[in-house]
């Protein structure tokens, strides 16, 4: 890892905001939905033509080859609607592990390694 590389994250650690939270983990979700449910999972209710395609539901019985089915939201790995989320990484010692050396500035961090291996 180059040191500019290294130094770019220390400061990007630095002035993050880290939304209140004293070790941040931030969590990158997909919205993603499954259909099929059943009643006691969702009380979404949409219909599903012959393609797939998604119908809101409006009551009464679906058009032929139409089928009523019910959705909850999941998360992927597409992106195409990201969001964000920081979970604390409060009692994961190595997470805060990583993240400490991380922030070092490079030039410090070399520093103290030396003294570690001379002292």
């Amino acid at each position: 890892m180059s040191e500019s590389f290294r130094t770019r994250i220390a400061h990007d650690l630095a002035t993050q905001d880290n939304r209140a939270t004293a070790h941040p983990m931030f969590v990158v979700q997909q919205r993603r939905r499954i259909y099929g449910m059943g009643h006691d999972y969702s009380d979404e209710l949409v219909w599903l033509d012959e393609e797939g395609d998604e119908h809101p539901f409006s009551g009464g019985d679906p058009p032929k080859d139409w089928t009523e089915t019910r959705y909850i939201d999941l998360d992927g790995h597409n992106l195409t609607d990201p969001r964000i989320y920081v979970a604390s990484a409060h009692r994961n010692h190595e997470w805060q592990t990583v993240r400490e050396l991380l922030s070092r500035d490079p030039a410090q961090a070399h520093h103290k390694d030396v003294e570690e291996t001379d002292g």
